[in-house]
């Protein structure tokens, strides 16, 4: 379906009982607080181009220590626009579906090294292909975990441990993927990567020769595919899902103190430090996103459900072991 659609300006936040912290904030922040902060840190960089191609829109719902979440806009550009995943700002159609594949295309858009900018008034052609919760979480999951080392920042847990946690290699009673076998009743299967080059029980080691602090960690998942490429050929269109497992010191949104997000639906999913990446029940709740699925409200609390996974997490690789609500179970 493609058409031309009305416009929605950039700025949805929601509050929540912090998945990884015990406050609630009266605070948001949006696209239009993204780039602010950018702006700030990266220079004001006035260079930019036209789009060539569609993107694809990436809604992620990344969580916050200090209380909040925030829900935020990137697109994925096509390779002759770079290939990144940059945040959009300015307007998006209104009718952006978290359980379809959304496209969009604007001769009026700006192009920059840190932003889609979608101006006023800008024609837009969206294109919206469905899919369904059900369709995404059946079958088998080819999965792929990625340790990220740098020059400032590293992470302890090693590949051997995160094996472990996310597929059970070392003998764990409970893991990522035996929970969504179990909630499914064996109707999605999770698998190890297939070993290629360094890829070992599923997991890999990416070693990037730069600084990260205080870098975006959203711009930093193309680095790091890169360095991938380089180092082993790897082709992200190999895998179901892929886990960035990134050191402390990254940002999203101008802030060091995220804890995890993932694209809703989609294939990452990105977790800040070692206490995220080993946390099983952010694993699956970020995996969830990638599944369509949104946060599990109750009482006007944005993760006060705590019956399943897509409420608040906790930390820890061996539980909580629960499902996901009866809303949005198999």
């Amino acid at each position: 379906m493609i058409l031309k659609s009305k416009l929605l300006p950039l700025a949805v936040i929601s509050l929540l009982d912090a998945a990884f912290g015990h406050s609630i904030f009266d605070s948001t922040f949006g696209n239009d607080d993204y780039h602010q902060t950018t702006k700030a840190s990266q220079g004001d960089s006035r260079s930019s181009r036209s789009m060539q191609n569609p993107c694809m829109i990436l809604v992620s719902q990344v969580v916050f220590e200090s209380g909040r979440d925030a829900t935020m806009y990137e697109c994925q550009m096509s390779s002759e626009d770079g290939g990144q995943i940059i945040p959009i700002r300015g307007s998006l159609p209104e009718n952006i579906s978290t359980v379809a594949v959304n496209t969009l295309f604007s001769e009026d858009a700006e192009i920059s090294s840190h932003e889609l900018y979608i101006p006023d008034g800008a024609s837009i052609l969206f294109d919206q292909r469905p899919t369904t919760t059900q369709k995404m979480s059946l079958g088998t999951k080819n999965l792929l975990a990625i340790i990220v080392q740098a020059n400032d920042a590293s992470i302890g847990t090693t590949e051997e441990e995160l094996s472990d946690i996310v597929f059970g290699t070392d003998g764990a009673e409970v893991s990522v993927k035996s929970q969504f076998e179990d909630c499914s009743y064996n109707e999605m299967n999770i698998t190890t990567a297939e070993t290629q080059g360094p890829i070992n029980n599923g997991v890999v080691t990416v070693n990037l020769d730069q600084n990260i602090k205080g870098v975006s960690s959203y711009s930093l998942l193309s680095v790091i595919n890169e360095q991938a490429q380089d180092d082993w050929e790897f082709d992200a269109n190999l895998y179901d899902h892929i886990l960035y497992c990134l050191p402390k010191g990254t940002t999203y949104a101008g802030s060091s103190s995220w804890v995890g997000y993932g694209y809703i639906p989609g294939v990452q999913t990105v977790y800040n430090g070692d206490d995220s990446c080993t946390s099983l029940s952010l694993t699956m709740h970020e995996i969830g996103h990638n599944l369509g699925l949104s946060h599990s409200n109750e009482g006007g609390n944005t993760y006060g459900d705590t019956s399943g996974y897509m409420g608040k997490s906790k930390k820890g690789s061996s539980g909580p072991k629960r499902c996901f609500n009866a809303a949005k179970n198999w």
